[in-house]
């Protein structure tokens, strides 16, 4: 599985992921995520926000979501 499909299933499930160095995206809670055997989905406008903040550190959980999902080893998944 690609990295950015880790980081939208992380979204999804979070609500939010901070990516290091870019900022923070956040889910409106309102959303509705979609089961996987929907094709036909569109996102609202608005849904997402984002917040840049080039001072944002790593989001451990999205590491270790993706250690889980890849069974890469920490220090290899943070590189990603």
């Amino acid at each position: 599985m690609k990295i950015e499909q880790l980081i939208v299933q992380y979204l999804y499930k979070n609500k939010e992921v901070t990516l290091q160095g870019i900022g923070k995206f956040k889910l409106s809670p309102d959303v509705a995520i979609p089961e996987d055997n929907e094709k036909e989905f569109a996102m609202p406008q608005n849904a997402i926000l984002f917040e840049y903040n080039i001072k944002s550190i790593e989001d451990t959980g999205l590491i270790d979501y993706i250690v889980q999902q890849t069974r890469k080893i920490k220090p290899l998944a943070t590189l990603i």
